[in-house]
């Protein structure tokens, strides 16, 4: 069991969250591109997978958490979108096996004492994942909260685009409300990138 099992067991806040701004964004972005199958990394209890679907693409959800999976599973319904228990940074996908990939919730997760190494493994997967041309929505937390969350990594500007330095940006922002808690106190960083 991991620590997001139990939260997702302990804070039933988190099951009637609304979706995020960046979420309604990045199907906006992979509607746009006419992405056909999208990878949804870090997708907890499903419920942006959900939002990122439409009835043109597949949509697959990875996340380390069985419990958040396992209510992923039991809320949707539909046929075209499936979860998967796995690792962010040992991927069995095939290379370039997704038009995109939505990833935000995940990568400000790795605190440990090796979490550059871990990142560096993430976004070497993704970037292996990805088609070319494909398209990358990525987003973390940024900045310094007021009321801290020391369960995360706040990513600076440098920390962003060092971790997607192999990619090209189109588009970069500062958002100051995570979108779906209702709390000012978090900032994200957001960006979109296409692999060469």
């Amino acid at each position: 069991m991991n620590r997001w099992d139990d939260f997702y067991k302990e804070d039933s806040r988190v099951l009637s969250a609304p979706i995020s701004a960046t979420s309604v964004y990045a199907k906006s972005i992979f509607d746009s591109k006419k992405c056909s199958r999208i990878l949804d990394l870090g997708c907890g209890i499903g419920r942006e997978t959900l939002a990122l679907s439409n009835n043109n693409r597949e949509i697959v959800g990875v996340d380390l958490s069985f419990y958040g999976l396992s209510l992923a599973c039991k809320n949707s319904k539909m046929q075209n979108c499936n979860f998967v228990q796995t690792d962010a940074r040992f991927l069995s996908f095939k290379d370039n096996s997704f038009d995109g990939i939505y990833c935000f919730g995940l990568l400000h997760e790795l605190t440990s004492n090796t979490w550059h190494k871990q990142l560096e493994q993430i976004m070497n997967e993704i970037l292996r994942i990805l088609n070319k041309k494909g398209v990358l929505v990525l987003a973390v937390l940024f900045g310094l909260p007021k009321n801290g969350l020391p369960h995360v990594r706040l990513f600076s500007n440098e920390m962003f685009d060092n971790a997607t330095h192999d990619l090209i940006c189109e588009n970069k922002c500062i958002l100051y409300d995570i979108g779906c808690t209702g709390s000012t106190d978090y900032r994200i960083i957001r960006g979109t990138f296409l692999k060469p």
